[in-house]
């Protein structure tokens, strides 16, 4: 898809260089510590981030083609079907092995309004191989254990026209969902989380040849690994495998823990896997693949599996192809196969197999980072490398393609609302069963949900948005950090030292003065034995505060370490980074008013680098329980990093405290080690529950327990390559919904982000922590099953293993029993502690992570980068010029200081956007009842985004757009931009000619297109845009490429206006109009 951004401005050709403001002296500093030599530390290739890319072909070369895939390919009707995803959506690629594998772009999954730097998903293929079902969802998503379960997205795609069907209902993010198995069905998970009253999971099956959703079934407790089968759906509930029929249950066979990976062969076997517990560190266990053949799971009875296959848990796994053959990838053994089930050898553990079983195949992203990317190519898709080994000769290639490539259908089918969304699209039903308009909104966010809009001003008022600071408010930018910068300040916070006072009116914002730790104090933590927070600066401390690489792998979770959006690098300023997250209406009485469909109008206000959301919606906006922040607490938590690390710093804090006064430590509970911080991240992210219920239930939610059958049992640790301990896998942050959050973070303190220094410079974000040996590393990983036993109902070798159909019977026996003895909790809480013993010995046998303090309070906050400093002149144009910015004449925008910024903006005229009004329902109340509100909107809002940058430091940007599916919804997102001067040119021609300033970074679309009203009509000029990436200048329209800001620049004998249109990512239409 085309970006376009919309930059605004005008005439003027000027890089000025900024300098960094450095202090004439320094304190001297401490030697940065170091870890001992040997130690296992940080990545295991340290110059991989500087490689230059090099892509390889999209297709096997024709020449090679007869010597990899054998005589008789052209024949083939093999598909290889693979996904990636970037911040311009979750895409599905293709290749048919008659074409070479010739990869193709079958569709591109995205949804409006969501500031994700990444979208992920899952996806299946049906057994025709003609259709592919998929769950899709911004990263952030997985941070949030409602939207876990239960907030992805979902399509079906025909894998051959690219026609994309959006479905009207969300499904959980687990790696199981959706899942395909025999004929062209596919069933979609839906499950529930703590906060949740009824503990419940409910599967909806979808044909995908027609698109068409059967009756949901709702069953009691937790289903997972849920497979479609001519016997009807196959699944695990606890510790059985289970034939579900409507709401009939039987059970297929008993196993040791639950099964997981199940999987169906084109003869009607059922093959899975069933593993030992996982207890201790020191364990090693085993798993084995089980089949069933197709009589004994037409006949509905428990019987004997057979055992076909067996291995270490972490070293092996399961797959199949599209037409049902069944594969072991990794390392195992096998006894005697079924006629379906192979283990040829050497495949990767969780490789793919192409649709007639002739590939296996891995895709990750060709450059092989993280998630993080140059900010100005954020909008633009990203190379995916796959490599294919063929299982005939054994041969591999290596193939890359830029999503959007070689495109199969039309672009705009993947971007169309999701029917799930308020409005979204012509359907007749979703989860509620209500009728909805088929002329809706992409209402993404409460702030666009308005009731007092304004049509002509890209930010939100009070009247149209419940978050506190306010998108596109030219004074309220988010200033971006360096990375050094974050490290610095997480340095200073974990030590109670942020203390700094930090200047009113920092950057322009208008925001007063404070101290970042005074408006956060610092929280001495629980079993300090001195009761004070001690600093890093003496020879020898008692380090009973938070190790900063905990901190630091939470900002590198919640936001890629970013203040600001994705857009912007560091030593810029743009919209602040607002995580859209919603939550789940419930009435007065506790039930949900709609349990399956996250109801959009209820704003969870993440802001910046650790998505601090408490107090971050407007006073009188507050969700019950909340109470806002001080005005001055919350522009600083959204606009300054160090503010927003302050509050994140004092919330992890508290979740401390919270477990370790309940008595939850690990291993002896030093705060120092990585591990013994594992409850408190548990608690970060899903909530500590120390209120017991009715039946005595308490302690770290269920959601993230690794033992939870959500998350896959034989994962390895988060980053670390599957074979090699010491090795990196960086592709895992592609598929973060693999593992719970505090795996994540813990995986991110011993593995960094690939962070940005300045443009093009990638580097380690932040100093590794270290351990020992890689064992230790790895083990920093629990055991599957450490937090699972008969204290939280959680024991796997205990669940009962009997004949009663018992629904509700899972991982978690709280919920066992019957609608009318209990309303099957999933309340399988921890609160035991964690001994030595049971995890790691951290001080005999130094098993456990340490932190790695790199700035003690000598250094002072650290410079900000220079990037990008903006165009200050219209110098290098002829006089006299008249110049109509994006700005009011006078304004000065937010990022200004006395390194960076031009002043106030001298405009010859007025610019303005309109967006097109959009009406939707919506239930804006929280007194417990469904009662929906007619509120009036404005979509293009969602996309209008601003950079401090370019001519004057400021410009707009939006996206181009292919036209929407539906005719009905086509302008929702169309935003018009208009550069109008104050009077008419007075020369004796009457005319001028027209500039556009075009900024050094950000555009991406290849033309643009600019009305310009003069006295004789309008007039409508096409410009392209040369391949090169331009600098920042001025730019004369009618010979040039408006590609990038809508800066406007009019030069001639006496006056001009200047109509540029910009260009960016995703772009519906932008129409820029000039009167002269």
């Amino acid at each position: 898809m085309r970006k376009i951004r919309i930059r605004l401005r005008v005439p003027v050709t000027l890089a000025v260089t900024t300098a960094l403001a450095i202090p004439l002296s320094l304190p001297a500093q401490a030697e940065e510590p170091k870890p001992p030599k040997g130690a296992a530390q940080g990545w295991s290739d340290t110059t991989q981030q500087q490689k230059k890319l090099s892509l390889e072909p999209s297709a096997i070369p024709a020449k090679d083609r007869a010597g990899l895939l054998g005589k008789g390919y052209e024949k083939s009707a093999d598909t290889a079907v693979t996904t990636t995803g970037d911040g311009t959506g979750f895409h599905l690629l293709a290749g048919k092995e008659k074409d070479g594998y010739q990869l193709q772009t079958v569709a591109s999954l995205f949804e409006d309004g969501f500031a994700s730097d990444t979208w992920i998903g899952n996806h299946c293929v049906t057994e025709s191989g003609k259709y592919a079902a998929v769950s899709y969802a911004p990263r952030m998503f997985t941070n949030k254990p409602e939207l876990m379960v239960r907030g992805a997205f979902t399509a079906v795609v025909n894998l051959t026209s690219g026609e994309v069907t959006k479905l009207p209902f969300q499904s959980s993010l687990a790696y199981f969902s959706p899942g395909c198995g025999q004929g062209d069905q596919a069933v979609f998970t839906q499950l529930t989380h703590d906060g949740d009253d009824k503990q419940q999971t409910r599967l909806i099956t979808v044909d995908a040849a027609t698109g068409k959703e059967s009756k949901p079934v709702t069953l009691a407790g937790q289903i997972t690994s849920a497979i479609p089968t001519d016997a009807g759906i196959v699944a695990a509930h606890g510790n059985k495998l289970v034939r579900i029929n409507g709401t009939a249950e039987k059970t297929l066979a008993s196993t040791t823990t639950v099964p997981f990976q199940i999987t169906a062969d084109t003869d009607g076997g059922i093959t899975f896997i069933d593993r030992e517990l996982d207890k201790k560190a020191s364990d090693k266990p085993a798993a084995w693949a089980k089949h069933l053949d197709r009589t004994k799971v037409r006949q509905g009875k428990k019987t004997q599996p057979a055992t076909v296959a067996s291995g270490g848990l972490h070293a092996w796994d399961l797959t199949r192809s599209a037409r049902g053959e069944v594969f072991v990838t990794g390392d195992a053994t096998s006894k005697a196969l079924p006629k379906r089930v192979h283990n040829p050898g050497k495949l990767p553990k969780g490789a793919a197999i192409s649709s007639h079983a002739q590939a296996a195949l891995t895709t990750t992203w060709s450059d092989g980072k993280t998630t993080l990317v140059n900010p100005e190519d954020a909008a633009k898709p990203r190379p995916a490398r796959t490599a294919l080994r063929m299982l005939d000769s054994g041969r591999s290639v290596t193939l890359d393609l830029r999503p959007g490539a070689h495109r199969v259908g039309g672009e705009a089918q993947g971007y169309a609302l999701s029917p799930a969304l308020p409005t979204g699209g012509p359907v007749d039903s979703g989860p509620d069963m209500g009728k909805k308009s088929t002329t809706g909104l992409s209402t993404q966010t409460v702030r666009t949900q308005a009731l007092t809009a304004q049509a002509d001003n890209p930010s939100e008022g009070t009247g149209e948005r419940y978050c506190s600071v306010a998108r596109n408010d030219v004074k309220k930018q988010a200033f971006q950090p360096t990375p050094r910068q974050v490290e610095w300040a997480v340095d200073q916070a974990v030590v109670g030292e942020l203390d700094f006072y930090r200047s009113p009116n920092w950057k322009n914002t208008g925001t007063g003065g404070y101290q970042p730790q005074g408006l956060f104090p610092p929280t001495v933590l629980a079993g300090d034995p001195n009761g004070t927070l001690d600093n890093e600066d003496p020879d020898v401390t008692d380090k009973w505060h938070i190790p900063a690489q905990v901190m630091l792998g939470i900002t590198a979770q919640e936001s890629n370490m970013w203040q600001a959006t994705r857009f912007a690098v560091p030593g810029v300023t743009a919209n602040t980074l607002i995580g859209n997250y919603y939550g789940v209406d419930y009435a007065a009485s506790g039930e949900q008013l709609d349990p399956w469909r996250i109801n959009w109008a209820d704003a969870d206000c993440g802001y910046g680098i650790t998505q601090a959301t408490d107090g971050m919606r407007l006073a009188g906006k507050t969700k019950p329980g909340e109470t806002a922040l001080s005005t001055l607490a919350q522009e600083a938590v959204a606009l300054d990093y160090t503010a927003n690390i302050a509050a994140g710093v004092r919330i992890l804090s508290e979740k401390w405290n919270q477990t370790y006064n309940a008595g939850m430590k690990i291993n002896g509970g030093h705060p120092k080690w990585i591990e013994n911080w594992f409850f408190a991240l548990w608690a970060y992210n899903s909530g500590f529950y120390n209120t017991a219920d009715s039946q005595g239930h308490w302690g770290a939610g269920w959601t993230n327990n690794p033992a939870n059958p959500l998350w896959k049992a034989n994962r390895v640790p988060f980053l670390q390559n599957a074979t090699n301990p010491a090795g990196d896998d960086y592709s895992h942050a592609a598929h973060p919904q693999d593992w719970p959050y505090q795996e994540k973070v813990i995986g991110w303190t011993a593995r960094p982000i690939s962070a940005m220094f300045a443009p093009g410079n990638f580097q380690a974000g932040y100093r590794a922590a270290w351990w020992t040996t890689n064992t230790d590393r790895s083990n920093a990983k629990p055991p599957v099953d450490l937090f699972c036993n008969g204290s939280n109902y959680c024991d796997p070798s205990k669940i009962g293993d009997n004949d009663s159909n018992d629904q509700g019977m899972g991982a978690c026996t709280a919920d066992s029993g019957d609608s009318d003895t209990n309303p099957h909790w999933l309340h399988c809480w921890w609160h035991e502690e964690i001994t030595k013993d049971q995890w790691k010995d951290c001080e005999r046998l130094a098993e456990c992570g340490n932190g790695v303090h790199r700035f003690t309070t000598s250094y002072g906050e650290q410079p900000d980068a220079g990037s990008y400093p903006p165009n200050c002149s219209t110098g290098s144009l002829p006089a006299p010029t008249l110049v109509v910015d994006d700005l009011p004449d006078g304004t000065i925008p937010a990022g200004v200081d006395t390194s960076r910024g031009c002043g106030a903006v001298k405009s010859s005229g007025t610019f303005s956007l309109s967006y097109v009004p959009w009406d939707t329902q919506m239930d804006l109340t929280h007194d417990g009842t469904d009662s929906p509100t007619t509120v009036t909107t404005y979509p293009g809002k969602i996309d209008t985004h601003q950079i401090g940058a370019g001519y004057g430091n400021h410009f707009w940007f939006a996206h181009t757009r292919s036209p929407e599916s539906y005719p009905a919804i086509a302008d929702r997102m169309k935003v018009t931009g208009t550069w109008k001067l104050n009077a008419p040119l007075t020369n004796t021609t009457r005319q001028a000619k027209i500039f556009a300033h075009i900024p050094d970074h950000g555009a991406q679309t290849t033309n643009a297109v600019y009305r310009i009203q003069t006295p004789r009509g309008k007039r409508r000029r096409r410009y392209r845009r040369r391949r090169t990436r331009p600098t920042s200048g001025w730019t004369w329209a009618p010979t040039s490429s408006v590609t990038r800001s809508r800066r406007c620049g009019s030069t001639t004998s006496t006056a001009a206006t200047a109509v540029p249109t910009s260009p960016s990512t995703r772009w519906r239409s932008s129409r820029a109009r000039t009167t002269a």
